[in-house]
């Protein structure tokens, strides 16, 4: 019988690896399968300005646990947060990260 629920926890110790002027690396632990109710489609990466909006938005294959967040603002504060996403939509988000870009590059 498919499930009805979207999963039931986010993706696990979301962390910042690496930070430039204008991009930040990302890193997390994936989903207990327990906790996925069904198959995993995607993890959807949002993140802003702090105190800008919209979300932007990256999706990433259920089996990354790592990517690059490009074509930021340099020297700028940032808030990303992130879920996963299954057949029923996506559950909850992770804690929400604050960081910052560095200065200019040279």
């Amino acid at each position: 019988m498919p499930s009805l629920l979207v999963p039931s926890s986010p993706p696990l110790n979301v962390e910042n690896i690496s930070i430039s002027f204008d991009e930040i690396q990302l890193r997390w632990q994936a989903i207990p399968p327990d906790d996925l109710n069904g198959i995993l489609l995607f993890y959807k990466i949002r993140y802003r300005l702090i105190g800008s909006s919209p979300w932007q938005e990256i999706k990433v294959p259920p089996f990354v646990r790592e990517t690059t967040i490009p074509n930021l603002s340099e020297n700028s504060d940032y808030e990303i947060k992130m879920a996963g996403h299954n057949s029923k939509g996506h559950g909850p988000v992770s804690p929400v990260l604050l960081i910052k870009t560095t200065g200019n590059y040279i």
